[in-house]
């Protein structure tokens, strides 16, 4: 999936009915920074339950006086984590 496919999806099919962030953990280093947390979520995209409970880990990027989300990892439990260069989404 295309970044702009993943994008139009994210903002058009993608319901939250309810979340909730706890556990969050930053650790800064220079103009980066790591987050982590835990996302409980009710949730429904294109139809299919995306309710349950997610780890989350956040790459960011200082630019200026400003922050952006550089990269995120996501996963539910009992997931099993995939290696970035055998992921299907390309940039």
């Amino acid at each position: 999936m295309l970044r702009d496919e993943w994008l139009q999806a994210a903002t058009s099919t993608y319901r939250v009915r309810s979340f909730r962030i706890r556990d969050l953990s930053v650790r800064q280093l220079g103009n980066a920074a790591i987050t982590n947390f835990l996302d409980e979520q009710v949730a429904v995209s294109g139809g299919q339950d995306l309710t349950g409970n997610f780890f989350i880990v956040d790459a960011w990027e200082k630019a200026g006086t400003a922050w952006k989300l550089a990269a995120r990892y996501s996963a539910g439990p009992g997931a099993v984590p995939v290696h970035p260069s055998k992921s299907n989404v390309k940039r």
